[in-house]
């Protein structure tokens, strides 16, 4: 291995500090998401009202409640500005949708604990796992490689690819930016443990693969067959594979998840068939997302929009060096790997494009490679050239950081009209308002974790008050009655409610949310019917 410079070395950390505000820039402003970021953010909210690091836990369904409401947030008595984890409500039963590891949740709400219940630090974890992930990138070019200028760009076009850096990913608390990390860690530590047998590479890869089994568990395990027929194809390869040294590491690997499994199933009964389901053979063959893509969906979404620029650029790359012999080898782990994965992704039932998200890494350094290739070859041709593919790759990593952050203003501006999470910004300013009642009937969907999120993280008021969730089915609507006062997102739930009450507007509140209380309405015409709620 050549010997890097300090100043080198200086350039690199450098490089990788300059990411940190392209992950952390406006990361609290968009709402919580409804369906997996809420529900993950929930799940870590009871960790820390329960002090319960085993049993995740969550809100129901509220279909099944019938019209009577459910009391959901008090404030605690003699407590006027207590935490929010000390407002009064009942216990939520252990979680049988999100059946994953708890690796994620925990992470999430020891942020929390230390930087306040908020959409932010429930991020955080996230944030900081993609520019981790950035930080193995260059690791890998000082010391996997050799290269740290391989590492060093990698990391620039990782930061900037919008796929990697947005919602599902590192801008929200969803799993997959922490199961980058980790696969991306382990993969690239076998790679190079499989070329020098070296015992800390081998460390490194077994720490990686129970960490990232501990987050996602069986998507941990996509990568493997992939990395296991690489290993097979080479006589040395073999060798280091067939050691008993690399079993036991396996081995040693997935004992924390046998672990947490036997003790989570001896908590909770239900578990271990729930998330066998839920996050093994049910996720690999049978529909438990709504839609159903198409098996090329990976490669469709990647070129546009989740690459951006970067995917012409890696075509023009593979165009320039196609005819080059002696390409790096790990080019090819590179290319095979990626290739290996997303053929058992797209023969999986259950697609979408986040489940793609630890190929972005490899994907990167294969970028990288190939244009430091490019490079090389054609800087023998025209001694000038050098000089235009450095501005030119500069001059992209530039843009694609400018088009992200604007991409991250818009999507805070558009979340913010959702019906599902237009409750975050309705909610605290109820608590503030000084209303003719205490007690507020909040109106929500079957599904929706960003509000049960804002409920749970919701800081206790100066004064009396009492939220009660009531389901916006029809039961739930028809049970109303005149003196309520009501706070709802759905405009044809108002418009529904207008129609059988007189409506006293009560807190002037950010379109589309609303808060009124019910008065009886004058009679009408005789012999006029009011339809009921479809």
């Amino acid at each position: 291995m050549s010997r890097i410079s300090v100043p080198s070395y200086l350039l690199l950390v450098l490089g990788w500090l300059a990411t940190i505000p392209l992950f952390l820039y406006g990361l609290g402003k968009p709402p919580v998401g409804i369906w997996d970021e809420g529900r993950v953010g929930v799940n870590a909210a009871w960790i820390l009202r329960t002090n319960d690091w085993l049993v995740l836990r969550a809100d129901q369904p509220y279909d099944n409640l019938g019209p009577e409401p459910l009391q959901v947030w008090q404030r605690p008595v003699g407590k006027p500005a207590a935490s929010p984890w000390l407002v009064s409500r009942l216990i939520a039963p252990p979680d049988t949708w999100n059946t994953k590891p708890p690796l994620m949740p925990w992470l999430q709400a020891l942020s929390m604990q230390w930087f306040g219940a908020t959409a932010w630090a429930m991020r955080l974890p996230a944030a900081l796992s993609g520019w981790l992930t950035v930080g193995v990138l260059l690791a890998f070019g000082v010391w996997g490689l050799a290269r740290p200028g391989v590492g060093l760009l990698a990391g620039f076009i990782l930061t900037t690819t919008p796929l990697f850096n947005s919602e599902h990913v590192t801008r929200t608390g969803d799993y997959d930016a922490l199961l980058t990390l980790c696969v991306t860690t382990y993969l690239l530590s076998a790679w190079v443990y499989l070329r020098n047998g070296r015992f800390g590479w081998l460390l490194l890869a077994g720490l990686g693969l129970s960490l990232a089994l501990l987050c996602k568990s069986a998507a941990a395990c996509l990568p493997l067959p992939a990395l296991a027929v690489y290993a097979l194809c080479d006589a040395q390869r073999r060798a280091m594979l067939l050691r008993w040294q690399t079993w036991v590491a396996v081995g040693a690997a997935v004992v924390p998840l046998l672990t947490f499994y036997v003790l989570r199933e001896q908590a909770a009964p239900g578990y271990i068939a729930a998330s066998w389901y839920n996050d093994w053979a049910g996720r690999f063959g049978s529909h438990l997302t709504p839609g159903n893509r198409p098996w090329w969906m990976y490669v469709e979404y990647w070129f546009y929009p989740g690459l951006s620029l970067w995917s012409p650029v890696l075509l023009a790359s593979v165009v320039a060096v196609a005819r080059q012999r002696g390409l790096p080898e790990y080019l090819r782990f590179l290319t095979w790997q990626i290739a290996g994965t997303l053929v058992l992704l797209s023969l999986a039932q259950n697609r979408a494009h986040w489940y793609a998200a630890p190929l972005l890494p490899l994907l990167a350094l294969l970028i990288a490679g190939l244009l430091m290739a490019w490079r090389d070859v054609w800087a023998r041709r025209w001694l000038a050239f050098g000089l235009v593919w450095k501005v030119g790759v500069g001059g992209l990593v530039v843009a694609e950081a400018v088009v992200l952050l604007r991409a991250h203003e818009r999507l805070a501006n558009t979340l913010r009209q959702n019906s599902h999470i237009a409750y975050e910004m309705a909610l605290p300013r109820i608590v503030e308002t000084v209303l003719p009642q205490p007690e507020v009937i909040v109106l929500r969907d079957e599904f929706n974790s960003a509000l049960d999120f804002t409920l749970l993280t919701l800081p206790a008021a100066y004064r009396p008050m009492i939220l009660t969730m009531q389901p916006r089915h029809a039961a739930g609507m028809q049970a109303l009655r005149a003196g309520q006062q009501v706070l709802g997102t759905w405009p044809e739930d108002r418009a529904w409610l207008a129609a059988r009450f007189r409506l006293v507007p009560l807190v002037v509140l950010a379109e589309p949310a609303w808060c009124v209380r019910l008065e009886p309405r004058r009679p009408g015409p005789a012999g006029a019917v009011l339809a009921d709620k479809p």
